[in-house]
């Protein structure tokens, strides 16, 4: 019995301060944020470029979309996309000039995808690829 006491008083803990946040047109500035006071989500509105893979330095001019959003529920430009495709999403995130090192939490992903940050490479799953093989 105190062990079930225990366990749910850790349960009812709170977790770390997870500031909320929103990227518009495919930015989000964080140099006013307090890195240190928790997380950040980088939800809202980040750049897609639909039928289009792209790597750094790439130049493309994208389309606003709500990220994260079920791919099969997405409009671009009024044209509702299918629910098979591959597409590039970018957003440039603005930090302080000086901050501790960072981390990401990716949520699983029911497709292949690659993650650069700053120009390189730093997570990969599966193969993305233009043809459905991959």
């Amino acid at each position: 019995m105190v062990l079930l006491g225990i366990l749910l008083f850790a349960a009812c803990r709170p977790g770390p301060k997870q500031h909320r946040t929103e990227a518009q047109n495919g930015v989000i500035d964080l140099r006013q944020a307090d890195l240190s006071s928790g997380s950040y989500s980088l939800n809202g509105e980040w750049l897609i470029h639909p039928y289009r893979l792209l790597f750094p330095g790439d130049i493309g001019i994208g389309s606003p979309a709500r990220f994260p959003l079920i791919w099969n529920k997405l409009s671009v430009k009024g044209v509702e996309l299918s629910s098979m495709g591959y597409a590039t999403y970018r957003l440039n995130v603005y930090l302080p000039a000086k901050h501790r090192p960072l981390a990401i939490t990716i949520p699983d992903a029911y497709s292949s995808q690659r993650l650069f940050v700053n120009g390189q490479l730093i997570a990969e799953h599966g193969k993305p690829d233009t043809s459905e093989a991959q």
